[in-house]
């Protein structure tokens, strides 16, 4: 199992299968052996006091069991044991006595028997929980050969078996981060987030003080960040992956993991903060606009009456998307809307007021309406106009835009006389706009002299997140 799943999930769906689990019964069995060394130890707190002589005797038969070297003899010593331990807690009044529950725990684990012996210990810690630790130890001692036979399960794809298995691991021995840290392993691969997230936050929350635990709980704390993130419960994700950065602050995939949950979360303040620190911006590069693409669809059959109230509502959240504005106007065109055509016509020639087709939609929305002064004056700016400015790509990423355009000079007349103006340059401020058409960044351009029909190419670079459109302005 990967200690870390990372922001992709390493395990693959390995098929789904029918629960099930059966105690690694003569595993647990030797190793209660090899723990004791064959030497029988009697228990250091309450539960070897004051003992019925019923359970003296269930004790004095697990010493003989555990020294004993013929392992059918030693059943047969443990089968006794268990008899002696049984009857004093059933028949002669010693339900509860920590010490009759203790005995008969450990020799159910030292038969294999897992189930038996977890009620039974659990009891024995009731009753004397003076006996805690030395019945931690039980159980850890036993947990090693249930964790192992889970991962070999694992190992054989058998996914259902292993679950099974580091339920059972789980369920016996829940001080340890082991079993629910694989499990959450275990259903990510089989892409069942919020069951790996739960499973990842169980590890998370043990205790157990050796270094491997805490490792493994590391582990847990930051993969239930990433599997929340995948089950799109963002929200849920954030503070788990802050405490994971505030324990390790010198993890960058942690906080570069963070980082993508504070911009999921509209925490985009938060998220620059953390891209300083590690020097990678995780900020998305521009996704395609579904309304504007249903909308032009719509415009490209010729349907503009749908089209317009569609690019109406994009123009409005979106007040320098020139795509939008420049279907929108010529929609109204098609539909022979004067007042709304000039309204369009407007917003477009705000944006790009060196844009000689959106001046001349502008001057129709007018005609349109029969209003002739409005209509003249705008014939005067295309007249007068020193060059006509068409952007012919916007390059957009992550953090930064790059937009190429091409002046071309036009025949501008004097008012007065009606003649030819010498070609003249101008200085274009171009912002770089987000969404909502806030600048983002700024470069003006120097256009040069250009005569009738003359052309000259730029370019406008800015850095910045989100960046999305553009307008510019004439100084």
């Amino acid at each position: 199992m990967s200690n870390r799943l990372g922001m992709t999930l390493l395990l693959s769906a390995l098929g789904a299968a029918t629960l099930h689990a059966q105690a690694p019964v003569q595993a647990v069995a030797d190793a209660m052996i090899a723990y004791s060394g064959g030497k029988y130890a009697p228990p250091k707190c309450s539960a070897d006091k004051g003992k019925h002589f019923l359970v003296s005797s269930a004790a004095t038969y697990l010493k003989s069991a555990i020294e004993a070297r013929d392992v059918e003899k030693r059943n047969t010593i443990l089968g006794k044991a268990q008899d002696n331990a049984a009857q004093a807690i059933t028949q002669n009044g010693q339900d509860k006595s920590a010490s009759a529950w203790y005995f008969l725990g450990r020799v159910q684990l030292t038969r294999g028997d897992v189930a038996g012996a977890d009620s039974s210990l659990a009891r024995a810690q009731k009753f004397g929980p003076d006996c805690e630790a030395e019945i931690t130890q039980l159980r850890r001692v036993a947990f090693a050969p249930l964790a192992n036979a889970a991962m070999k399960q694992a190992d054989a794809k058998d996914v259902a078996g292993a679950i099974a298995a580091l339920r059972l691991a789980q369920a016996f021995f829940p001080a340890s981060a082991f079993a629910p840290y694989n499990l959450g392993v275990l259903f990510s691969g089989e892409g069942q987030f919020d069951s790996a997230a739960a499973y990842f936050g169980k590890a998370a929350a043990t205790s157990l003080p050796d270094s491997t635990e805490a490792r493994t709980r590391a582990s847990a704390l930051f993969n239930q960040g990433v599997v929340l993130m995948n089950a799109k419960r963002t929200g849920e994700a954030v503070p788990v992956l802050e405490r994971y950065v505030r324990e390790h602050p010198s993890d960058i995939e942690a906080k570069k993991a963070l980082a993508q949950a504070y911009r999921a979360t509209s925490q985009d303040e938060k998220a620059r903060a953390l891209d300083a620190e590690t020097g990678v911006s995780t900020a998305a590069g521009p996704v395609l606009n579904e309304g504007l693409a249903k909308a032009l669809d719509l415009y490209k059959a010729k349907n503009y009456a749908e089209a317009a109230p569609l690019l109406e509502a994009i123009a409005a959240a979106e007040p320098t998307n020139v795509t939008a504005l420049g279907a929108l106007s010529n929609s109204y065109l098609a539909l022979k809307d004067g007042p709304k055509l000039a309204a369009a016509a407007a917003r477009l020639s705000e944006v790009e007021p060196l844009n000689r087709d959106a001046l001349m939609l502008l001057r129709e929305g007018y005609r349109m309406q029969k209003d002739s002064p409005k209509a003249n004056a705008v014939s005067e700016r295309i007249l007068t106009l020193p060059a006509s400015v068409s952007v012919t790509a916007l390059n957009l990423a992550a953090t930064s835009a790059r937009l190429v355009a091409t002046a071309t000079g036009v025949e501008a007349l004097d008012l007065k006389t009606g003649k030819p103006l010498p070609p003249r340059a101008v200085t274009l401020v171009f912002e770089l706009t987000d969404k909502a058409g806030r600048a983002i960044a700024t470069q003006e351009v120097s256009v040069p002299a250009l005569a009738a029909g003359q052309k000259q190419e730029f370019t406008v670079e800015g850095k910045g997140e989100g960046i999305l459109a553009y307008r510019y302005k004439v100084k």
